[in-house]
């Protein structure tokens, strides 16, 4: 077989970060990819965004990334107020102020508050080239990341795949209010 098959995997969650099966998952996933002779990008928030207690072993996970040959496309993060529990945030008061309100009238608007990744990781992929990528992989929760997938895949020309693995619009711990937010779906 001719050259590696490139794949661009969207995901808001990856080692070193630790949420559970949102970092786990696209780990395996990418994992097993390689292994099977896949050339692998993983398109996901640099460290630096996120709250240090949700990160694990970040040098030994950085080592372990360079090892196994994935590409880091790695993005910033606007709005990062929306979820203060998960993402490192500025200490002065007035940031923290008006964060709350902002949390609070997205809330009601029914935004989910990975909304702010949307526009740093479409910065990011900019550089990208049709010929960097023959399929993209979007994983999701956060389901924001199937947004930058289809984006991508319509600027690059290039089909996408949805890993839809959590409740969305049919959450029964969290339905969804906003028929828009469906709509989207």
């Amino acid at each position: 077989m001719g050259s590696k098959l490139k794949l661009l995997l969207v995901a808001g969650y990856f080692p070193p970060v630790r949420i559970s099966t949102g970092s786990i998952r696209p780990w395996n996933l990418t994992r097993c990819l390689i292994d099977l002779g896949w050339e692998v990008t993983v398109l996901t928030p640099k460290v630096s965004v996120w709250n240090p207690d949700r990160l694990d072993d970040v040098e030994n996970k950085k080592r372990q990334i360079a090892e196994m040959g994935v590409n880091m496309l790695y993005t910033g993060h606007w709005l990062t107020c929306l979820a203060p529990w998960r993402y490192q945030l500025p200490k002065e008061k007035i940031y923290w102020f008006f964060g709350g309100v902002l949390r609070v009238l997205m809330r009601r608007l029914g935004v989910q508050n990975w909304v702010g990744w949307v526009p740093s990781a479409l910065s990011a992929a900019r550089k990208l080239k049709p010929g960097d990528v023959d399929i993209i992989l979007a994983t999701g929760a956060p389901f924001w990341s199937f947004d930058i997938a289809h984006r991508l895949s319509r600027r690059l020309i290039k089909p996408f795949v949805v890993d839809y693995r959590d409740l969305w619009t049919d959450n029964p711990w969290g339905p969804i209010k906003h028929q828009w937010v469906a709509n989207h779906e």
